[in-house]
């Protein structure tokens, strides 16, 4: 569902905004939807994984990963 919603919310602020423009939609939404479906296989793994030492591990590494973006 969420690759959906992204290229419908996509193709909306293509067409009412301008913004990125009508070309750039498939690839946009392709990049968005890459990131989501990722996002959903960690959250799966995570809620799967009985080790708490796995899901620190994952936390960390994402909250590394957050701040790196900061910098």
């Amino acid at each position: 569902r969420a690759p959906l919603a992204i290229l419908c919310g996509i193709t909306l602020q293509a067409l009412l905004l301008g913004h990125g423009g009508v070309s750039s939609i498939g690839v946009n939404a392709a990049v968005q939807s890459l990131a989501a479906l990722a996002a959903w296989g960690l959250y799966r793994l995570l809620r799967a994984s009985t080790s708490p030492y796995l899901r620190n591990a994952m936390l960390a590494l994402a909250a590394l990963a957050w701040a790196s973006c900061l910098l």
